[in-house]
């Protein structure tokens, strides 16, 4: 399973543990804490992500 890379301003299309789809554009990252936030495509709301526990969607 490769890391993901999370870098403010870029799209990113994941999986959680739960094998809910993660999609939208990263706002801010807080690798200190291992969370970004991100800005959901669609509905538009920010949504906090634990960053270990996501794997890149294929």
């Amino acid at each position: 399973m490769a890391e993901m890379i999370w870098i403010e301003g870029e799209h990113v299309e994941a999986l959680d543990l739960a094998g809910t789809r993660i999609s939208g554009t990263v706002e801010q990252v807080a690798p200190e804490i291992g969370a970004a936030w991100i800005r959901e495509d669609g509905l538009g709301e920010r949504r906090l992500v634990i960053t270990d526990d996501v794997v890149a969607s294929d």
